[in-house]
């Protein structure tokens, strides 16, 4: 176990029914260690009227991405291959994580499962933010099952609940990717991963990496799984002494280990290696 798993295990632990094992009991195989990081910040984190397609990195998220590399060469070392969502800020991004990691840029796979929410939908990228806000909060089966959300404290049962959520977005909004696909997506990325490296990178998005966290959480919701013990999800939610830009922030750091179909959360998104 490494420093950086030590370090954050307490928040894992903190909200599981069982303590965990951290190591994946593999039949004379090692987990693969899988590192996903948001991209850096971008112009249209910082003006949401942009397009999001067009987005690029701010000077901040350059420096935000040179440091976050230091950081996983630092601590996780040598990687075996890199994803990126084709996004323009996630691939600059990705490129100067490499410079840092000694990772050749051409050897970046770039793949569309990693791409967010509306990504593909021009009217969507051309909406005013606020319209969707109102969307939102004026829906009454919205509103109905946000607050159900938030009156609930199991978290298996803010799970089917986040669900129909996402399938009730779906009906008002004319996304492509819609938070649906966005599921899929990230489940069938999850599966198609190659499972012979010992460390691997994915730079994506923050609605992405969430839904990757949220899938690596919950029990049995990966096709044939086999999970390890009992997990809790939607962790970014249990951390109410913490700002969303701690957690699912730009440059925000997740860790799994998988082996075959198991899959582990190692430590939850993060955001201390930039402070």
């Amino acid at each position: 176990m490494t420093d950086f798993e030590k370090k954050y295990i307490k928040y894992k632990t903190k909200y599981l029914s069982n303590k965990m094992e951290i190591n994946l009991i593999c039949e004379g195989k090692d987990p693969v260690r899988v590192v996903f990081i948001r991209h850096g910040e971008s112009t249209h984190n910082i003006d949401y009227s942009l397009k999001s397609s067009d987005g690029v990195l701010t000077e901040n998220g350059q420096k935000q991405a040179i440091k976050t590399g230091k950081f996983l060469s630092k601590v996780f070392g040598k990687f075996d291959m890199v994803y990126s969502s084709p996004a323009t800020r996630c691939v600059q991004t990705s490129n100067l994580i490499m410079n840092e990691i000694k990772f050749k840029q051409e050897n970046i796979v770039t793949n569309d499962l990693l791409v967010e929410l509306g990504y593909y939908n021009n009217d969507h990228e051309t909406t005013d933010p606020a319209e969707i806000t109102k969307i939102f909060n004026n829906t009454e089966s919205i509103k109905k099952l946000r607050k159900q959300i938030n009156d609930t404290s199991n978290p298996f049962d803010i799970d089917l609940l986040d669900k129909k959520l996402t399938l009730e977005y779906d009906k008002h909004l004319n996304l492509k990717p819609n938070y649906q696909e966005i599921y899929d997506n990230c489940k069938n990325f999850l599966l198609e991963i190659n499972k012979d490296c010992k460390q691997i990178l994915v730079v994506s998005h923050g609605g992405t990496i969430a839904t990757m966290q949220s899938l690596l959480c919950r029990t049995g919701w990966l096709p044939n799984t086999k999970p390890t013990s009992t997990m809790m999800s939607s962790f970014g939610r249990k951390f109410k002494d913490k700002k969303q830009d701690e957690t699912i922030g730009n440059c925000c750091i997740m860790c799994a280990n998988v082996c075959e179909d198991n899959y582990m959360l190692i430590s939850p998104t993060n955001t201390y290696h930039l402070n």
